[in-house]
């Protein structure tokens, strides 16, 4: 029997993070399905602010990896063309 450190689940969820990262980074090169914060901003006009607050409560989903946040493109227009 072998014991599962903490350690051991930091090394994986770090590989995890990183091979997630890579895919990302993949699809961008490719066209891409989701964007960064700053990228949504600059399409639709939304301040931090403004963002933020669609975040907490509901009105937009998002994907959160590390301290990166990211949209999908289906979901930035689905709520385009509800306004």
């Amino acid at each position: 029997m072998e014991a599962i450190t903490k350690k051991d689940l930091a090394i994986l969820k770090n590989e995890l993070i990183k091979e997630f990262k890579s895919a990302l980074q993949n699809k961008s090169e490719e066209k891409s399905e989701w964007l960064k914060t700053w990228e949504l901003k600059k399409l639709v006009g939304l301040s931090n602010g403004t963002l933020q607050k669609m975040r907490n409560n509901g009105t937009i989903p998002f994907t959160k990896l590390g301290g990166l946040i990211f949209y999908k493109k289906e979901d930035v227009i689905g709520l385009m063309k509800n306004k």
